[in-house]
């Protein structure tokens, strides 16, 4: 919790807030204002685990019928003075993934400490869903769910379920959110059993995961994220854009980042005990092959290949579910560790966090080369304004979403290039005064 006085708290938390939301929150003041304050005993959150891209190359489960209705579900656990809040996003009836966080709430009650992240969680850089399932009910529901419909542009309900398939999602989710949090709690002991079930040379005290993305065809890009004595380390993240191979070929690219980083890793930054490749068997030959190029023979490489379901569009009696699986270098066949296994659970997420760095490098350069594009045609925009503007506002969206009079404040854009900008970014819907969104 930051240490400068309460009402500086509240005016840089007011600040942030868009236009539309400084309304909902006038009109909800009384019972707002704790949430709005709470939020900072849960910014390290958002720190340490930045906003979560949703997940929908790979449905990981059918839930019920399908659907035109997404959803998130929250689960919490709490032990003592450590709480976890679990996410999990379904979307059209198929749960497509889900992210856990974990923090201290400073003494925060757990109803207050969940209405404060559901508060700061949906920023304008994330999917807000058309509901969002609580495990209880939470003060200030009606209010909240004002924000994120003015957010999302559409209606947004809050609900508690107590029966039906809603609960169960709730539940499922605060199963996950227990054992988010016993991972965490168990990392010396969990990663020695991880050696002993994978067969690994030594300990696994510095892992990384690698992950490839092409969403829709473009560009394709890699990400690389660390874990450190069981504990996520931002500092050792990494991107990579792939420019040496096609687009599509998933293995190429994965030789290709993991060569970029091994090489890097003998000149200056030393070599993980583990890494983890999201895929399967082929990804692993790729790695490997990476590895012996450089010759480097004292990483562990595993591979875990996600659950699938096998005869999905065949008769409901020829279905089957092959889980989450391990592929080691030597072994045959894959291990298939017991969901509720906490090894398994560390690797997902791994996994998990992998792909999120990944889709969200590569949304992020697919809103700059859209930006830029739409730029290009306004006379006397050129490369020095469009950076000012990514500077001031952090992304390409934020961009989009300003006034004319939050344009207008960027240096070496004035009120009429402020105005020539908002009408090109909004279809030629002319000038906005800056308080309209």
């Amino acid at each position: 919790m930051r240490s400068e006085p309460h009402s500086i708290q509240l005016t840089e938390m007011y600040s942030r807030c868009s236009e539309a939301d400084r309304f909902s929150l006038h009109e909800s003041e009384a019972q707002l204002h704790r949430i709005v304050d709470n939020c900072y005993s849960l910014k390290r959150v958002f720190r340490e685990a930045p906003a979560a891209i949703e997940r929908t190359l790979q449905p990981q489960l059918i839930t019920g019928p399908a659907t035109a209705t997404d959803q998130d579900a929250a689960g919490c656990w709490q032990e003592g003075d450590r709480l976890s809040i679990y996410l999990l996003h379904i979307r059209r009836g198929r749960i497509i993934g889900g992210r856990a966080f974990r923090f201290t709430p400073a003494g925060l009650p757990i109803q207050d400490a969940l209405a404060s992240f559901i508060a700061l969680y949906y920023t304008p850089d994330h999917i807000v869903p058309d509901e969002v399932l609580l495990p209880f009910a939470i003060g200030a529901a009606g209010a909240l769910a004002e924000v994120l419909s003015d957010r999302k542009g559409a209606p947004v309900r809050l609900l508690a379920p107590k029966r039906g398939r809603r609960a169960e999602l709730v539940r499922l989710s605060t199963v996950n959110a227990g054992q988010a949090l016993r991972v965490t709690a168990t990392a010396p002991g969990l990663l020695q059993s991880l050696q002993q079930h994978l067969g690994l040379a030594r300990t696994p005290r510095w892992i990384e995961c690698f992950d490839v993305s092409h969403l829709g065809g473009e560009a394709i890009v890699a990400s690389k994220v660390a874990m450190v004595n069981g504990v996520l380390d931002k500092d050792r993240y990494r991107r990579f854009r792939i420019q040496t191979v096609n687009v599509g070929d998933d293995y190429a690219a994965m030789h290709e980042a993991v060569l970029r980083r091994l090489r890097r890793g003998l000149e200056s930054e030393g070599l993980p005990d583990l890494i983890v490749l999201d895929g399967g068997r082929a990804q692993l030959a790729a790695a490997r092959a990476a590895a012996a190029a450089l010759g480097v023979h004292e990483v562990d490489f595993v591979a875990l290949a996600k659950q699938r379901l096998v005869g999905e569009r065949g008769p409901a009696a020829q279905r089957r579910r092959v889980p989450e699986r391990v592929f080691i270098p030597g072994r045959a066949e894959p291990i298939a560790l017991s969901p509720d296994r906490p090894e398994l659970l560390l690797l997902m997420r791994l996994r998990d966090e992998a792909h999120r760095f990944a889709v969200t490098y590569q949304r992020r350069l697919r809103q700059r080369q859209r930006l830029r594009s739409e730029l290009d045609g306004i006379p006397g925009i050129g490369q020095k304004r469009r950076r000012a503007l990514l500077r001031r506002f952090g992304s390409p969206a934020r961009v989009a979403a300003a006034g004319t009079g939050e344009l207008a404040a960027t240096e070496g854009i004035g009120p009429a290039m402020a105005a020539r900008i908002h009408a090109a970014l909004h279809g030629g819907s002319g000038a906005e005064d800056g308080n309209v969104r």
